[in-house]
């Protein structure tokens, strides 16, 4: 089996283990049935924007403009412009229509984007597959791809909020939250071609890798904005103890993680701690 398969496993069961835990634990009871069955529709909706929508659009365009980088360029706006549609369209249905309203559209967005991403995981494994490359790599060398799948996840899940966000709550409405959702899709998208050119190839993959990490964080803000109407970081449902000072305190999302051991702040005491 090729390895990318074993990393894509790797990567369902993080995400799907996240989610089946994020939904139990803390979602709201009555719609975790709904949110679920969210995440399922979104499973194809990767692959299906792509083969329905993005590869006729780009087989239509190559021959006007050629390999040029008007060409290259352009591409960055298909993944904006296909798959927040996409991630978005089964809240038009009747049944998770009703269901969606400031309180609740964080979650649905979760559920939306976690779908998609876990579905666009498989979709470009098989693209990896296909071409023949990496074909001799096991799968515990794909780390890259495992981590950069999962944090995406968040960030997808951030963009379709934001869509439901101005759909239930802006003056503008769909339009508007949709509108923001790509133009942050097609952000995070630029730095893949400009960090190359402003760092090198050698630098970019660490850089890009880093900026993802930022903006997966940012995302989890976002979506704790958007569930509690305030900019709050710490993990709900959870605690620690400083070592230094002996106060129990919620942990917070921004820590340095080292697996078992994390550097923490402190609130009570400001001090910084091996956790």
């Amino acid at each position: 089996m090729h390895g990318i398969w074993g990393a894509t496993i790797a990567t369902t069961l993080i995400m799907g283990g996240a989610i089946a835990f994020v939904l139990w634990r803390f979602a709201p009871r009555e719609h975790v049935g709904a949110l679920t069955l969210a995440l399922l529709l979104q499973l194809p909706m990767s692959a299906l924007a792509y083969y329905l929508v993005r590869a006729p659009i780009m087989g239509a365009l190559q021959p006007v403009v050629g390999d040029s980088p008007i060409y290259h360029w352009v591409q960055f706006l298909y993944a904006p412009l296909t798959e927040e549609p996409a991630k978005f369209w089964p809240a038009l249905l009747p049944f998770f229509a009703r269901r969606i309203d400031r309180s609740t559209l964080a979650w649905y967005g979760l559920a939306l984007g976690t779908g998609f991403a876990i579905g666009e995981a498989a979709f470009i494994a098989d693209l990896i597959y296909r071409s023949g490359r990496f074909a001799d790599t096991p799968w515990y060398d794909f780390g890259g791809f495992i981590g950069e799948r999962v944090m995406v996840a968040t960030f997808h899940s951030a963009m379709v909020a934001t869509t439901l966000r101005g759909w239930r709550c802006w003056r503008s409405g769909l339009a508007l939250g949709l509108a923001t959702a790509m133009l942050m899709h097609l952000l995070g998208n630029l730095p893949i071609g400009l960090f190359p050119l402003i760092f090198g190839a050698a630098n970019a993959p660490a850089i890009i890798g880093l900026f993802t990490l930022t903006i997966c964080i940012g995302s989890a803000l976002l979506l704790r904005y958007y569930a509690t109407g305030e900019v709050d970081t710490t993990i709900p449902g959870t605690s620690t103890t400083c070592p230094k000072c002996h106060a129990t305190h919620p942990r917070s999302l921004l820590v340095l993680n080292f697996g078992f051991k994390r550097i923490e702040r402190c609130p009570a005491c400001k001090r910084w701690s091996l956790i």
